[in-house]
């Protein structure tokens, strides 16, 4: 099944119980630090419409590898 929330790139899948949606992301902007705003407010609203439409559908936030070690990696250093 295809959820189609307005986004570009969403993907739905399921397999046995399981039911995902995953919104990918490219961080192809000037900032990362802009589209990661951008796509945790997508990611919200999508949650949100989720949780009325297909409320048993984990929703998912992809993103390029070096995105997420950069912020893992900041998040890491700002708690030490």
């Amino acid at each position: 099944m295809y959820v189609d929330l307005g986004a570009r790139q969403l993907l739905a899948a399921q397999k046995a119980e399981s039911k995902i949606a995953v919104e990918i992301k490219s961080f192809s902007g000037r900032s990362d630090v802009d589209d990661l705003e951008k796509a945790l407010g997508q990611y919200i609203l999508y949650q949100d419409i989720l949780i009325e439409l297909e409320p048993e559908r984990m929703l998912y936030l992809a993103v390029p590898n070096r995105v997420f070690d950069d912020f893992r990696t900041y998040a890491r250093s700002t708690n030490s």
